[in-house]
């Protein structure tokens, strides 16, 4: 892939999980939940403390964002997110060896700042479908999770 092809599918993804975010937001209100929990355990994000019934949401780990080193680091190269939690990423990576796409298959890699992390985490969702993404900060470690399904609790 040349890097004006990267460039518009960073683009087309960005777009794409805007529009999922905005989508999720206008159906589900997350913003208006008080709280949020991630149980890695049950695969699941959950929020409460709002003017609506709980909801939870299925995830898949997309990977992690060092904020004090600016490094992304995919879920599928750290041995500490379970395959269950990961599964779905295989799909990105394997994208990424097809089309010689080095962003997708270098497990840790230098970003220039959040908004790399970002950009890969919508590509991410674009390949895969994910219904939204949701960020987890965790100074200096931010998770980055694809939210695939999402039911009331």
């Amino acid at each position: 892939m040349t890097d004006d092809e990267f460039e518009q599918l960073a683009a087309d993804s960005l777009d794409f999980m805007h529009r999922a975010i905005d989508e999720c937001n206008q159906e589900w209100d997350f913003q208006s939940y008080g709280r949020f929990d991630v149980s890695l355990d049950r695969g699941v994000l959950s929020f409460t403390d709002g003017p609506r019934p709980p909801i939870d949401c299925d995830i898949q780990v997309v990977g992690t964002y060092m904020t004090n080193r600016n490094v992304w680091r995919w879920s599928w190269d750290n041995p500490s997110i379970e395959l269950p939690l990961r599964g779905v990423l295989e799909e990105v990576r394997h994208f990424g060896e097809e089309n010689a796409i080095k962003e997708l298959t270098v497990g840790a890699r230098q970003v220039s700042d959040e908004e790399g992390a970002w950009v890969l985490a919508a590509i991410a969702a674009k390949l895969v479908g994910a219904k939204s993404v949701y960020r987890v900060p965790d100074e200096p470690r931010h998770v980055f999770l694809l939210i695939t399904d999402i039911r009331p609790a």
